[in-house]
């Protein structure tokens, strides 16, 4: 029994000689390699006349702004746009993704090199973008209702036909539709951050927004909704809409209004860069007016000829 004993005390003598004979053969020099690896993984490479930012605009599944499928697919005014501006910034790499609003809010607060078109300004965004100048300019949003409930929204129109949604939000029979996080423009947005949350104010988050409130329109799931004159025709054939619809324009919205859009970068360094070359564009080029060119397709030949008459007027500055 003592043998063994002495035995297992040799051996475990044995093995301790071993790992220290190995520790006291590694070099300093080895131990402060380490140490330089490691500070060096903490540190940003330094970037080489080859090295290329990398920007990753969103799509926003906002037919016709992007169609992303369908027969259309490619054919929105967003489509058109945004290959024009990433070609006049070549000195960076571009990627593409889809997302809502609301993400891409999200990924601009974790400072995400993302930008988006068509993006319209608002106090909520603008602590997490950059704005370049405007540089489309769209017919604003109008109350869209079932034809066969219209009765019940004629207390709320003015002499002119206008309805007042200021009033009509407080009704609460009514339930209305919003896009989370959408921006809906001057005079509409304050009206509708007063009232989020309320019982009667559905707010549909997620894909396909617009269209998935028309559809609850259709099923009198909501009794109306916002949306623009462009989207109004083209959802409606997209989505085989049964129930007739009716769009009133909005008492609150300024005389002369067109809705103004702008490219919008997350508020970094890069996203100031961005914006400084995009607004040099704007102002050297005719891209407003082949925004004016793309937008309008998607019009019918009243809402075109309303909104040419404005755009002459207002962002030309004359009256044709």
């Amino acid at each position: 029994m003592a043998t063994r004993v002495f035995k297992k005390e040799l051996l475990l003598v044995a093995l301790l000689s071993i790992c220290c004979f190995a520790c006291e053969k590694i070099p300093e020099s080895s131990k402060q390699e380490d140490l330089v690896v490691k500070s060096e993984v903490a540190v940003e490479p330094e970037k080489t006349k080859d090295f290329q930012e990398y920007i990753m605009w969103n799509e926003i599944d906002f037919a016709p702004h992007f169609i992303l499928d369908g027969p259309y697919k490619g054919m929105g005014f967003g489509d058109k746009v945004l290959p024009i501006l990433i070609e006049s910034l070549p000195e960076y790499s571009h990627g593409r993704f889809t997302a809502n609003t609301a993400q891409s809010l999200e990924r601009a607060k974790r400072h995400e090199n993302i930008c988006l078109i068509n993006f319209i300004q608002t106090a909520e965004r603008e602590q997490y973008f950059y704005y370049s100048k405007p540089y489309i300019f769209i017919l604003p949003n109008g109350v869209i209702v079932r034809e066969e409930d219209k009765f019940k929204f004629d207390d709320y129109l003015n002499d002119q036909g206008e309805i007042s949604l200021a009033t009509l939000i407080k009704n609460h029979d009514l339930k209305f539709g919003i896009s989370g996080k959408s921006a809906y423009g001057k005079g509409i947005d304050a009206i509708i951050s007063e009232n989020r949350g309320k019982p009667h104010v559905v707010e549909r988050l997620g894909k396909n927004l617009t269209e998935g409130l028309l559809q609850m329109l259709d099923r009198k799931r909501i009794d109306y909704m916002l949306t623009y004159p462009d989207m109004r025709s083209f959802l409606i054939k997209k989505l085989n809409i049964k129930s007739k619809l009716r769009y009133i324009s909005i008492a609150e919205m300024p005389e002369n209004y067109l809705l103004q859009a702008h490219v919008a970068c997350t508020k970094n360094n890069l996203g100031a860069d961005i914006i400084k070359k995009i607004d040099e564009m704007i102002e050297e080029t005719d891209l407003i007016d082949k925004t004016a060119e793309y937008y309008s397709y998607w019009l019918d030949e009243n809402d075109k000829a309303i909104f040419y008459q404005l755009f002459n007027k207002v962002v030309k500055g004359q009256i044709k």
